[in-house]
Order: C-alpha cells, then structure tokens, then sequence
C-alpha cells in the first residue's frame, strides 16, 4: 500500500493546485476496502477545492462511497458533520464494455439508480460468488 499510494501523496501535498488534474488508474491496487473508501473520500475532497480528479476503477467499494457522497448532497448541509458531499453534476460514472465487432469497447454513463448507487454490474460476480457457496453448502449437508 505505501510503495501505492506514496508518489500520489507526494503529488498531492506539494504539486497539485485548483485548477490542475489528477489522473489515479486503479488506486484499489494493494489496499484494504476500508482504505479504498478512505482514499475516495479523499480524492471527493480534492474536487470540492476545484481539482479534477479522474480515476479507472474496478472496485465496488469505491463506486458505493462515491455514490454515498454524492447521495449526501441531498441532505442539508448542516446535518453532514463536516462529511465529504460532492452534488451530482460534479461526478460522473462510465463503464467501458468490451465487445467483439466492431472490436473495442462501448462507453455508456452509468448513472445514480433508485436505491442511491451506480449499477456496475459488479454485484453480480459476488452474488454468483454467494449463490455457488450456498449450492455447495446445500449439498455438503445432504451429503452427510
């Protein structure tokens, strides 16, 4: 994680300005999901004093704490407790899909859904994760 995140700090505390932009690729790379959601909590900061922030992710945690940042904004100000809130029109969401022919990839925004997230379609690896461990549960038990 430090070897990760070092030359970002390093960056952050004596490069970056308002204004500039900060490209992060994969910054979920060797940290723990609580880190991840601390790191996109910072980064949320960053926008709020006038950096763009652009970053490649594959990771849940980080799309949910982004989606419950920008979910905030809705609730007034004073109720945050010094929380990090960026409104809707700061942040955007695109899943890049591969697709064969025309080989490359299709860009589509994914927007805030109704329960409050950006659908990924990452949640559907870890309820086939589930499904598969509640099967083989399922059978290890009519098994003995």
């Amino acid at each position: 994680m430090v070897s990760e995140l070092a030359p970002v700090v390093l960056y952050l505390r004596h490069m970056i300005k308002p204004g500039h932009v900060l490209i992060v690729e994969e910054p979920e790379s060797h940290l723990h999901p609580a880190m991840q959601v601390e790191f996109t909590r910072q980064l949320a900061a960053l926008v709020q004093v006038g950096v763009r922030v652009i970053v490649t992710t594959h990771s849940e945690w980080l799309l949910d704490e982004l989606a419950n940042i920008v979910h905030r904004s809705k609730i007034p100000r004073a109720k945050h407790n010094g929380t990090i809130a960026l409104r809707e029109d700061q942040v955007g969401a695109w899943l890049f899909k591969p697709q064969r022919r025309p080989k490359g990839s299709v860009v589509n925004e994914v927007c805030l859904d109704d329960s409050g997230l950006y659908s990924s379609g990452y949640n559907e690896v870890s309820e086939m994760l589930h499904n598969d461990w509640a099967a083989i549960s399922r059978q290890m038990k009519s098994g003995s």
